[in-house]
Formats: C-alpha cells, structure tokens, sequence
C-alpha cells in the first residue's frame, strides 16, 4: 500500500502564502486602528466645540485659558455643558484649548495618524507652538478647529 503525502516544498509553498496573507491581515487591522483612534480625537473636537457654543451662548464669551483641554474641564461640567470632557488616555495625545479674549477660541488634537493640517496654531502645556499653518506639510498631525 502506496501512502499519500505532501512533499516539502508543497508544505513550504503553502506555510509561506499562508504567512504573507498573516502579515497582510495584521497590516490592515493596525492601520483601522489608527484611523478609529484618529476618527475619536476629532470627534472629541467637536464635542467641545459644541459644550464651548453653548458655554458663550450662557456666558457671553468663551473661557480665556490657554492650555490642555483640563483646564476648561470643570467650567464646562460643572456647568453642565459636557457630562466629561473627554480623556486622552483612551486616544493616546492632547487636547489643546486657547482663547486669550474669550470672542474666539482654538481647539486642537496632537498625534493623528494621518496628518491634517488645518491652518492653526495650538500652544502645549510647556508652552511649545504647535504650528500647522502650511496645508501641505505632510508632517503635520494636529487636527484643529477655529471658532471665529
């Protein structure tokens, strides 16, 4: 009786597919998420965007700080304009808040994935300028959103 097997090289052709469609698979998941981290921090954005309307449409003007978004969080809990602002920790980076006259306020987003520019400047708590004024500078990575 005559057994059937697989040669070597059959073994080898297949262990190596199956280890390139691996490295594919596992490719795709890190940059999804990337992409999901980056979705959340801009959305976070705008969630503080919307408690900061609301925090001038109660208050006449917005809070002048200038700093992570920490410094603002219990102005807007306490007023009940956010149940919690949101955390970095679940994002990795910061959130950055500015309004030095309390008419216009910036807030901005560090480390996304995929860079965005979007004409502003954040200042971290170390007092460094975050500068993302040229659109194409593909290093950038703050995402930021400018109140007029």
């Amino acid at each position: 009786m005559k057994k059937q097997a697989f040669t070597l090289i059959e073994l080898l052709v297949v262990i190596a597919i199956i280890a390139i469609l691996a490295t594919l698979a596992v490719a795709n998941f890190s940059q999804a998420v990337k992409k999901s981290r980056d979705a959340r921090r801009k959305s976070d954005i705008t969630n503080l965007q919307q408690a900061l309307v609301l925090y001038r449409a109660d208050n006449g003007a917005y809070p002048k700080k200038t700093g992570n978004v920490s410094s603002i969080a219990s102005t807007l809990t306490s007023g009940g304009y956010m149940s919690a602002v949101p955390s970095t920790s679940s994002t990795g980076g910061n959130y950055y808040y500015t309004s030095s006259d309390g008419k216009t306020f910036k807030l901005c987003s560090d480390e996304l994935e995929v860079p965005k520019a979007s004409g502003a400047n954040a200042t971290s708590n170390s007092g460094a300028n975050l500068n993302c004024n040229n659109a194409s500078n593909s290093s950038c990575k703050f995402f930021c959103l400018t109140n007029p």
